[in-house]
């Protein structure tokens, strides 16, 4: 885990992702824990709107994001003068399409929780 923390910090599409991955956890915390509050109050309701729509951008975002660092990594993969580089960039442009599906699956996977636990 240590490793990819440190792939992603070197590039900036990785430190967007490791951020939007913090935005992701703290709307999902929040709403596990709005799910047991009263959902007739008004603040609630808007909790849970304003918590939605994180996850929703992030969903939206992420693979692009991954995407975007993934042809970053590989070109400059490509660009670099040393070969002793090339592999980091690669992991560099892997990692970046793993934490942007994964974030991706993620956060489409709470949004459908929510939903469904909305119908009942």
């Amino acid at each position: 885990m240590k490793i990819y923390l440190e792939i992603l910090a070197h590039s900036w599409v990785g430190g967007v992702l490791l951020l939007l991955a913090a935005f992701v956890l703290s709307a999902s915390l929040c709403l596990i824990i709005l799910r047991y509050r009263d959902a007739s109050k008004e603040s609630v309701c808007k909790q849970k709107i304003l918590c939605t729509r994180i996850l929703r951008l992030s969903a939206n975002l992420a693979p692009s994001l991954g995407l975007l660092g993934t042809v970053l990594g590989l070109l400059q993969g490509f660009m670099v003068s040393t070969k002793d580089e090339l592999p980091r960039m690669m992991g560099q442009a892997l990692t970046t399409t793993f934490v942007g599906s994964l974030l991706f699956v993620i956060s489409y996977f709470i949004l459908f929780i929510q939903g469904s636990n909305e119908k009942k």
